[in-house]
């Protein structure tokens, strides 16, 4: 099964959003959640990575989409995501986030995202 990872580009590096921690990734590189114990989200198809809308992020001109290998992923969907502070994430992943969120449509909860190749 292909997983696609949103991304966005910030001078030159790829990046994501985690409320708390900016996520930078390589291409044909590993890469793990900063925050022990939590988990990256990746989409498991690429029409719910296109139409992903996180506020100004679904504006951003240089977002992009990765297909890419994951390890580590979570049986069945989470119906909450925490945010904003490192507690909720910490929470979050233990089952019992102070604030919460619905996690995007298409998502899935891994340990590890390595980006192959730009989709879109």
């Amino acid at each position: 099964m292909a997983h696609y990872k949103v991304v966005y580009r910030e001078t030159d590096r790829l990046e994501s959003y985690a409320g708390v921690a900016t996520i930078v990734y390589e291409v044909g590189k590993w890469t793990r959640p900063q925050i022990k114990g939590s988990k990256l989200f990746v989409f498991d198809n690429l029409q719910d990575a296109k139409t992903f809308d996180h506020g100004a992020f679904r504006l951003n001109p240089c977002r992009a989409i990765y297909r890419c290998h994951v390890r580590g992923i979570e049986k069945g969907p989470r119906k909450w995501i925490a945010y904003c502070v490192e507690e909720d994430v910490r929470s979050y992943w233990r089952g019992a986030p102070s604030r919460r969120m619905s996690s995007p449509k298409g998502t899935v909860c891994v340990g590890a995202v390595k980006l192959v190749e730009r989709v879109y």
